[in-house]
């Protein structure tokens, strides 16, 4: 049974000459006992997964795998992991711990990393009760945009892909609300 879901920082990789340092988060479940019944480890998600081709294309994007934010969707036996600085959300077997999706920016050999696409930056993961996948965008990624908050459709199949349904623009003055470290939706 679901007790508590819970982001750990795990200690800093080993640098070596070339490499940055980067910390890697994991998903852990605790049974009322305080005894881990699940675990799933975001250092091996990095070894398999296409961020080998991650390449800024200027200083302002980094590798940093900060995983900011998960879902829990116990109706559809699935966790959403949320990495801000890499503007991406991934779906995950709950309790298998395979990949089921990605959303957000996919690296290629060769290709330099450049924005987002629905989001980037994101916070605040989180699914409607009709089904749609919601967001904060704080959208730093596009210089002058406003925070936005998302509503999306998950792909219905292999072919299909993320589909923004919609967007609201938040306002800018009076109360601020744009902020690159935070945000809710």
């Amino acid at each position: 049974s679901y007790n508590l879901v819970t982001t750990e920082p795990q200690s800093m990789r080993e640098t070596v000459d070339g490499y940055t340092p980067a910390r890697l988060g994991r998903l852990i479940e605790y049974d009322e006992k305080g005894s881990v019944v699940w675990e799933w480890k975001t250092s091996k998600y990095m070894k398999e997964a296409d961020l080998a081709y991650f390449e800024p294309a200027d200083t302002i994007l980094r590798f940093d795998p900060h995983d900011n934010g998960f879902f829990f969707d116990e109706k559809n036996s699935a966790v959403y992991l949320s990495y801000k600085y890499m503007n991406r959300i991934i779906k995950i077997d709950y309790p298998g711990g395979r990949v089921l999706n990605t959303y957000g920016k996919v690296y290629k050999p060769g290709m330099k990393s450049s924005g987002a696409g629905f989001f980037c930056n994101q916070h605040n993961m989180t699914r409607t009760k009709d089904n749609y996948l919601l967001l904060f965008n704080n959208n730093v990624c596009n210089t002058g945009a406003p925070a936005t908050v998302l509503l999306m459709k998950e792909p219905e199949s292999d072919a299909d892909t993320l589909k923004k349904v919609w967007e609201y623009e938040c306002p800018a003055g009076g109360e601020n609300v744009f902020h690159t470290t935070g945000g809710s939706a």
